[in-house]
């Protein structure tokens, strides 16, 4: 078994969120091997889910109905969703000097806009 089929099964089985940064890397990039598929999938998508936030509300069965026929684009979207996910709890690091409370300000507006 290949590493990127190895990376699959293990999303398929225990979930994106118990797979390293790196496996779910290959279960990502290796759904694209189904070039001439890809549009047709993307318009299956839109037309059954309308908005991006409707996928969120789904459950795990109805997600993979969405891709019945081809269940690695299934797999790959829950390996991008989880990644980007870890991108957005990753801690920001800085890089050279604060130079006043203004560049504070921007940074601290910059990192936590979108929380509540």
């Amino acid at each position: 078994m290949e590493i990127q089929d190895e990376a699959k099964a293990k999303l398929k089985k225990v979930g994106a969120e118990n797979l390293s940064n790196e496996e779910l890397v290959r279960a990502f990039l290796d759904s694209f091997g189904q070039s001439q598929k890809i549009n047709q999938l993307t318009n299956h998508f839109w037309d059954t889910i309308g908005d991006i936030a409707g996928y969120g509300l789904l459950s795990q069965n109805e997600k993979r109905k969405i891709f019945k026929n081809i269940p690695d684009a299934t797999v790959a979207l829950e390996a991008g969703i989880e990644l980007g996910r870890r991108i957005q709890k990753q801690p920001i690091h800085l890089l050279g000097k604060v130079l006043g409370s203004a560049q504070l300000g921007q940074m601290m507006v910059s990192r936590f806009q979108k929380e509540p």
